[in-house]
Parts: C-alpha cells; sequence; structure tokens
C-alpha cells in the first residue's frame, strides 16, 4: 500500500502512486540471538534505464514490539 499521506490534489497523488507501483519488494523476519529481537531483511527492487536495480536493507525490532501471534511461517 501507499504510504499514508494526504495529498493536496488528484494529479500529485496520481504521480506518486505511479512512483510507487514501479517498486516490488519482499520482506523476511527471523528470530534473532537469544530470542530478543527479529532481524528483518527488506529486498527493493525496480528498473531503472532499462536496468534492473535492488537495495537491501536489514534492521532489527524488538520482540515486544511485534503483534501477538505473528510467527515466522506466515
Amino acid at each position: 500500500p501507499l504510504p499514508k499521506a494526504t495529498l493536496p490534489v488528484d494529479s500529485a497523488f496520481k504521480r506518486e502512486s505511479g512512483i510507487f507501483n514501479q517498486f516490488r519488494w519482499k520482506a523476511i523476519g527471523k528470530l534473532g540471538a537469544r530470542g530478543l529481537f527479529y532481524e528483518v531483511t527488506v529486498d527493493v527492487h525496480w528498473e531503472q534505464a532499462g536496468k534492473a536495480q535492488s537495495i537491501t536493507m536489514t534492521g532489527a525490532v524488538p520482540r515486544g514490539r511485534v503483534e501477538p501471534g505473528w510467527s515466522e511461517s506466515k
């Protein structure tokens, strides 16, 4: 989904929608050391000037900040 932002005019919304539709991403999470946090890796892919581009970002989320019922199998 697009980021939650109110754009002042419809043309700005259409422009932003077009930009965000160019990106594809996947997120992978795994329980970190001693079960205190989840390590989250996000891969973002897009095409620019006919060439495939990508970036990978990794971060950590404290286990207490993850919604109850979430599991690695989802």
